[in-house]
């Protein structure tokens, strides 16, 4: 499958090139990520960030190469770019680019130069700390650039390339920092060269192994002041620049059917000849992966979030755990259980949902699971009231898609001694109280999805009964009274879901003809207008009417829906903060007061599904997406936009849940939708 596939103008688009991103990942927390123009624009661009911990401890080691090709006349050109402070490419590599695909999961460019076509990919090893870069040289045709004003390519000149040998010399540039951090230029680190390669060390780092399967070696290098990181300055970056050392090069004359193979890995036992089967097994696996997803008929975008799915699954221990989001983010407890659904079941996989509630609950603590594996190795945080609940989510829907009550009985005692650590009372002031409804928050710490907090101040604060949070509640005692009717439980299940169906009666607020968001707070009932009410509305064991899940979605399709997701809030409120740009107080103050969040699109969608019964009405609200895996992070959809058109892409460019959501739920409205054309 190859999706996306730029050709002619779409690839060589300067500010398109620069703006559009490739991910690919091991499976163990590393990962490679840079532009299309292979221009580095963030801290976390780099050929190999190493899970040093997996799926923790991410180390940026090589954060790119200085790619240079000689054709046989003497005439040389960059195959890398490099932004310059004034936002344009000093390197160029767009000239020649003729292509630009992602091919079964492994990003592919196609370079027409005068010697002859160039391909260039870039792919990891499964389960190892190895990025590969290879070039291989092609017979081929040389598209010239159009003058035409339009800039039409289909009106230029062809030539046939001649198949002179071409000669490609590739420069390391190496780090050794955390993947969060900038290297400022200091002692150098040891390099050593060898017949097949370099072996570069920093203090306190694993060794770099470069590994070629052909080329002369040299050790010279140096600190060299690199590219411009733009993205890092609209993030508020001071100087968004960055020292690394240059580590000899590596040589190589290509003919035509040849391919230079480079490996940078932290496997001493790596060998450059290894290419052909390790490119073989990366594209193996996507294929797998789509078949057990099933999805031939559907069109090209939704195979290409099966892949994007799959980049999020990584190991921890002998389980499997989801990484939040690219680049920055560890794996998440609340993330974790949104997505599952999405990542596992949506895509032929129950048996990685099961791993994965297998995984959390293994680290259950005193009625809670995780919110967070911080990316150092330092124990779980727990600083959540809604993951837990997602879990029960979760749960229902496996069984609900496999039958397989085995787990349920595996997992029986953790569910009961949760709900019971929430009816006596857990961390952080979470408890049931008499109307059935649980509080939480200690007036300390952010507890929901909504967390953000800048030092004593809260943004969004929610402390009391939030909406979302108590349908969660709700649906949980609802699945567990389900569980109960074959098994001996310890409580009154029903009796309980009751008497919180009944004590959430209160959340509707007449005057507005829209729920309040949270009850209770420190300062009475909160009537902002937020899409929390819809993700509980969405659910399938929701507290609200059909009438009221109706009067939901239409107030929250007026104030908070747009192409790319919902607002986080109405933009009719004077606390709306639509642009998501600016140093981290900035972003932290507009990151749930107007900003767009992709994956609430999904409880979008399957709210008004099950408000109104139309599938392809609701199928119709997520098509959108399609639009947008084409413009930021390539084949995947994006964790947050601009509240405001056009809504602009921002913060991690891969978003496990933003991909997840619109999964699961196109599958739940195809088959819906496939249902209703039966009957």
């Amino acid at each position: 499958m190859e999706f996306p596939d730029f050709s002619g103008p779409q690839a060589s688009d300067e500010r398109a090139a620069i703006g559009r991103e490739w991910l690919v990942t091991n499976g163990a927390g590393g990962y490679a990520m840079g532009t299309l123009a292979f221009a580095r624009t963030r801290r976390y661009h780099g050929l190999l960030i190493a899970a040093t911990r997996p799926p923790a401890g991410r180390t940026l080691l090589a954060a790119g190469c200085l790619q240079t090709v000689r054709l046989e006349n003497g005439d040389t050109f960059d195959l890398d770019g490099e932004l310059s402070p004034n936002g344009e490419l000093s390197r160029d590599p767009l000239i020649f680019l003729r292509r630009f695909s992602i091919s079964d999961g492994v990003p592919t460019w196609r370079f027409e130069t005068p010697g002859g076509a160039l391909s260039r990919r870039v792919f990891m090893t499964r389960g190892e700390e190895t990025t590969w870069l290879t070039f291989t040289l092609e017979a081929g045709r040389l598209e010239l650039r159009s003058n035409a004003p339009d800039g039409n390519a289909g009106a230029a000149p062809s030539l046939p390339l001649t198949p002179d040998p071409v000669t490609i010399t590739l420069a390391p540039l190496v780090a050794g920092r955390d993947h969060h951090g900038l290297q400022l230029a200091g002692e150098p680190p040891r390099v050593l060269g060898a017949a097949d390669g370099l072996v570069v060390t920093f203090p306190g780092c694993p060794s770099l192994h470069i590994r070629a399967n052909a080329g002369e070696v040299a050790t010279d290098g140096g600190w060299r002041r690199c590219g411009y990181l733009a993205v890092e300055q609209e993030r508020g970056a001071p100087d968004p620049l960055e020292d690394l050392y240059q580590a000899g090069s590596i040589t190589a004359r290509l003919r035509v059917g040849e391919t230079l193979a480079v490996a940078f890995t932290t496997n001493p036992d790596v060998h450059g000849l290894t290419w052909p089967r390790e490119l073989s097994a990366v594209r193996e696996h996507s294929r797998r992966i789509l078949q057990f997803a099933n999805l031939e008929r559907e069109p090209e975008w939704v195979n290409a979030l099966v892949l994007a799915a799959d980049q999020f699954i990584v190991k921890r221990g002998d389980g499997e755990t989801v990484i939040a989001g690219y680049p920055w983010f560890t794996d998440w407890g609340r993330d974790t259980m949104i997505a599952l659904p999405g990542l596992s079941l949506a895509v032929g996989r129950p048996e990685l949902a099961a791993s994965l509630i297998r995984t959390f609950l293994a680290h259950e603590s005193q009625g809670m699971i995780p919110n967070r594996f911080p990316d150092a190795g330092e124990e779980p945080e727990y600083n959540t009231v809604d993951a837990t609940l997602w879990l029960f989510e979760a749960l229902r829907q496996y069984v609900a898609a496999t039958a397989d009550d085995a787990l349920v009985d595996e997992a029986w005692g953790a569910l009961e001694r949760i709900i019971v650590a929430h009816l006596r009372g857990a961390r952080y002031g979470i408890r049931a109280e008499a109307d059935g409804l649980l509080r939480q928050g200690d007036g300390g710490t952010q507890l929901t999805w909504m967390d953000v907090r800048i030092g004593a101040e809260a943004i969004t604060p929610r402390s009391g009964k939030p909406v979302e949070v108590n349908a969660l509640w709700y649906s949980a005692l609802r699945t567990m009274s389900e569980f109960a009717a074959t098994r001996e439980a310890s409580l009154d299940y029903a009796a309980l879901a009751e008497r919180a169906r009944a004590g959430f009666r209160r959340y509707w607020n007449a005057a507005t003809g829209y729920p309040f968001d949270t009850l209770d707070g420190e300062d009475g009932n909160d009537a902002s207008l937020r899409p929390n009410a819809v993700i509980a509305a969405s659910l399938q064991h929701s507290p609200f009417t059909r009438a009221e899940r109706r009067l939901i979605v239409d107030v929250a399709g007026q104030e908070l829906l747009t192409a790319r997701g919902l607002r986080s809030l109405s933009p009719s409120d004077p606390r709306y903060r639509p642009l998501y740009l600016g140093d981290l107080d900035a972003r932290d103050r507009a990151y749930h007061q107007g900003v767009v969040w992709g994956w609430l699109i999904g409880p979008y969608a399957e709210a008004h599904y099950r408000a109104y019964g139309q599938p392809n009405a609701a199928l119709d609200l997520l098509r959108p997406m399609a639009d947008h895996l084409l413009e930021a992070g390539l084949g995947s959809v994006s964790e947050i936009f601009d509240g405001d058109a056009p809504h602009a892409p921002r913060g991690c460019p891969w978003q496990a849940w933003s991909v997840a959501e619109v999964l699961r739920v196109y599958r739940l409205l195809r088959a819906a939708g496939a249902k209703n054309n039966v009957g």
